[in-house]
């Protein structure tokens, strides 16, 4: 069994996106992850700095076996 860190934010932040945007979660989260939309991924990155000030997460990464994301 394997651990990822800080799942639920990478995922709150993605919905929040998909909302703004008026498009499905799936449809943000593989422009996010599979195609990696610079729109999409700089947009997640402002809401990050934005709703987590002082933190310096630098990495997202995500697990093709358990589709879940790391933040470090």
């Amino acid at each position: 069994m394997h651990f990822h860190s800080n799942n639920d934010i990478v995922v709150k932040i993605l919905a929040q996106i998909a909302t703004e945007e008026k498009k499905p979660y799936k449809k943000i989260k593989k422009l996010f992850v599979v195609k990696c939309d610079i729109r999409v991924t700089h947009r997640f990155w402002d809401i990050l700095a934005k709703d987590f000030p002082g933190h310096y997460y630098t990495e997202v990464s995500h697990c093709p076996g358990c589709c879940e994301f790391s933040l470090e």
